[in-house]
């Protein structure tokens, strides 16, 4: 049993239901999942049941004439960070009280969030693990898990039990410490939202050097090419070997241009990231050259005075 119909937890839903293993599934939400959503579930026989609590347990779902089998009933939480914890103690309750059968299995795919998260659960008799997903999925379907890696935690049969789901959807398990949860979430953050904010950024002054404006769509379009091959480089020759442009070339005069022609807060993000990109490659530069870059990405460095316009030579 799936608790939400969120983009995870519709495309976990018709994973699992393809793959035959965990039959029958049924997908639980607060509110109507979205008709492109709801008529995708359903294509595949996977109940969907509107919780009429906000905490999301649905009691008409459990000892009703079509109730699913709860025989060795497994519960995976999908539902935003900020609620994770009061709806499995929401459950937990529920399951203490005889409202629902006791689960023998309950994961979360939470990035944050470690097993505890969901801890109430082992109360009913639960094994809880974590079992998150680093990928960005932005809208639900079929095969949104080939390839990606899971990281897990948890009591080892849960664990156990999360490494063959990882394995069946086409995943990696990696084990991840608990009290490493937010270092593993802010890798999962700057991996992939602050790659769209960076992305933000660039087609935004595209947009604003472009003779005649482009709109968003195709300032992004310009750039998306120039975004993939940074990544299929990265893939290929890995860190830093992968790494281009003007800090690891040592284009000192370059970057003091880059610094004038920005605002003070892309500035500001343009000296953080470059600051980063420079450690990377920094053993690989002359000397002088390393320790100039530091000089003018550091605070006050190359933005003596604004100024519009200025040189590009980002690649």
């Amino acid at each position: 049993m799936i608790v939400g119909a969120g983009r995870v937890g519709s495309s976990l839903a018709i994973d699992l239901a393809r793959a035959g293993r965990f039959a029958p599934i049924t997908v639980v939400c607060r509110s109507d999942p979205e008709p492109v959503r709801s008529s995708r579930l359903t294509a595949l026989d996977i109940a969907v049941v509107r919780a009429e609590r906000d905490a999301g347990v649905p009691d008409a779902v459990f000892g009703s004439a079509g109730a699913p089998d709860t025989r060795g009933l497994v519960l995976v939480f999908c539902v935003p960070d900020d609620r994770l914890e009061e709806t499995a103690a929401t459950w937990a309750r529920a399951c203490v009280d005889g409202r629902i059968p006791a689960p023998a299995l309950a994961l979360h795919t939470s990035g944050l969030h470690d097993a505890s998260a969901i801890g109430a659960l082992r109360r009913c008799g639960a094994e809880v693990a974590a079992c998150h997903p680093l990928v960005a999925i932005a809208a639900p379907g079929n095969g949104r898990f080939r390839g990606v890696t899971f990281g897990i935690d948890g009591d080892p049969g849960a664990v156990a039990r999360a490494t063959e789901l990882a394995a069946l959807l086409g995943g990696r398990p990696c084990r991840i410490r608990p009290d490493g949860r937010p270092l593993y979430h802010l890798a999962a953050v700057f991996g992939s939202n602050f790659l769209v904010a960076c992305l933000s950024v660039a087609s935004e002054l595209f947009g604003e050097c472009a003779a005649e404006p482009p709109g968003a769509a195709d300032a992004l379009a310009a750039l998306l090419p120039l975004a993939r091959s940074a990544l299929d480089n990265l893939e290929r020759d890995g860190l830093p070997d992968g790494l281009t442009g003007p800090i690891v070339r040592g284009d000192i005069g370059t970057v003091e241009r880059h610094l004038l022609a920005l605002d003070p807060v892309r500035r500001d993000l343009y000296r953080a990231l470059g600051t980063e990109l420079l450690a990377a490659r920094e053993d690989r530069l002359d000397a002088g050259v390393a320790a100039r870059l530091r000089d003018v990405l550091g605070p006050g460095g190359g933005d003596d005075e604004d100024s519009e316009g200025g040189a590009s030579d980002g690649e």
